[in-house]
């Protein structure tokens, strides 16, 4: 995975597809740890750390990690008793780069996407001029 294309595309995902702040949160956290493993396929993340790291509950993070792989961002592995859960991050740039079958570039409809947003935001700040 390339990190600066992930966090492009995942910000590019949000604005068509909102998630829950928790859900954000841990999203960043997890590929943080992911780049930090060198992109290992799967890798292990304690739930105290990503506590420490994402400031969330333990409930928070178990509704976060569900959101995620509801909308297919992530898969987890549950750990068994004293065993830290195994993740794997689904590349957010390649799952959304084209549709299946390779007919429609799904990245042009977040750019169009993404373009429209940028435009509704900068139309709302000048009628508050």
């Amino acid at each position: 995975m390339n990190y600066m294309r992930e966090l492009n595309a995942f910000r590019k995902f949000l604005l068509v597809n909102p998630l829950p702040s928790s859900a954000i949160v841990l999203w960043y956290s997890l590929m943080s740890l992911n780049n930090m493993t060198m992109w290992q396929r799967t890798f292990n993340a304690p739930n105290r750390l990503l506590r420490q790291l994402t400031g969330l509950s333990r409930q928070s993070i178990y509704n976060a990690r569900a959101r995620l792989v509801e909308e297919g961002l992530l898969e987890v592995e549950k750990g068994s008793f004293g065993e830290a859960p195994r993740y794997r991050m689904i590349s957010v740039a390649e799952r959304f780069s084209y549709e299946k079958g390779g007919v429609k570039n799904r990245r042009v409809m977040l750019d169009a996407a993404f373009d429209s947003r940028v435009d509704e935001v900068f139309d709302e700040g000048l009628d508050h001029t």
